[in-house]
């Protein structure tokens, strides 16, 4: 009698349990909900004009107070001069030759190293050409020629050169100079034995770029910690956070600032395409059509969007509001994160 006493309490305390948490997580994704169908959508020149015109410099002018991504790309300034029929150009794959024993070897190499085709990496130009596969309604947009500027934060741990070299090159060159306040590498502990690029070899190469710093942990941090390093060293009004194998297209910049300028307490996440790990062919992503969540084991997963945000859409070009988001590149106002 005793026992069975026990057990009905027990198990009555742990339907309280879970009753409690079903409530408490129904109640704030009602307020989440609520909050989302209150956002506006539509920028505003109100808000942008928070932002003192000190940040413009006097290198870029526009005819407008507003400009498409086309008028955008007339601004940007290109490191490497075009190669059309270098390797990977318009985000075509790299074959290694497979009857050659040292690509094969070195091809191996690479897979055990980083986990992806290093030599094919190797043979594409650090600002290849690839393809723009946004919908036509994003080019005819347009943005302020007032927007805040933003500091880029990279995090890498033994990555390889090619591609962490492309990241940095792609956001120089496809970013207009104005916004671009600066990028910051943060190396978390590279093993400067098996990677000894990473050491000497890179510190001297990025100071023919005056708007990148490196800085580097004395201890491994993981992730988090090492991003909260760069942003405590960042300057401009906005931080974005890159993984240290991306390629940014034209036009990747201004919509999020676009956005951050309109909202300061959203966090902003851009449509990201795919590079195929063996080929690195450029292939078009489905974030237009899709959104992050999280599954009951709050796993994160793409799902389709739901049939009210598909009709609240007016356009492809149109945010997609979405209560997680994919951690590769994460956008948002850098006085919210130091709270």
């Amino acid at each position: 009698m005793k026992w069975s006493l026990v057990a009905m309490i027990y198990s009555t305390r742990r339907r309280y349990v879970v009753v409690t948490i079903f409530f408490t997580s129904a109640f704030w994704l009602i307020v989440e909900l609520i909050l989302l169908s209150y956002t506006n959508v539509e920028l505003s020149q109100a808000d942008i004009n928070q932002f003192p015109d000190s940040r413009r410099t006097a290198s870029i002018t526009f005819e407008s107070s507003e400009a498409s991504i086309k008028e955008f790309k007339s601004v940007y300034v290109t490191l490497i001069p075009p190669n059309p029929r270098g390797p990977g150009e318009r985000g075509e794959a790299v074959h290694n030759d497979q009857d050659d024993p040292a690509q094969i070897s070195q091809e191996k190499e690479g897979y055990k190293k980083y986990s992806f085709n290093e030599l094919a990496s190797s043979k594409i130009s650090l600002e290849r050409s690839i393809p723009d596969n946004r919908p036509e309604k994003c080019l005819s947009l347009k943005y302020p020629t007032k927007l805040p500027t933003a500091s880029v934060v990279i995090i890498f741990h033994n990555e390889a050169w090619s591609t962490l070299l492309r990241t940095v090159h792609t956001v120089l060159a496809r970013s207009p100079q104005e916004y671009l306040k600066e990028i910051i590498l943060v190396d978390d502990h590279s093993n400067f034995e098996g990677y000894a690029h990473l050491n000497e070899k890179l510190s001297s190469y990025i100071q023919q770029f005056p708007k990148v710093q490196l800085t580097r942990a004395e201890t491994r941090q993981g992730l988090i910690r090492a991003r909260l390093i760069g942003a405590k060293q960042a300057k401009g009004d906005v931080l974005v956070f890159l993984d240290s194998h991306c390629e940014a297209n034209y036009g990747w910049l201004e919509p999020l600032l676009a956005r951050i300028a309109h909202d300061r307490t959203i966090v902003v996440t851009p449509d990201i395409e795919v590079i195929d790990l063996r080929t690195f062919s450029y292939a078009k992503g489905k974030g237009g059509y899709n959104r992050g969540v999280f599954n009951w084991e709050l796993t994160f997963k793409w799902r389709a969007l739901p049939d009210y945000e598909r009709e609240r859409r007016n356009s492809d070009a149109d945010p997609i509001r979405q209560v997680t988001y994919n951690g590769w590149w994460v956008v948002r106002n850098r006085q919210n994160v130091f709270l």
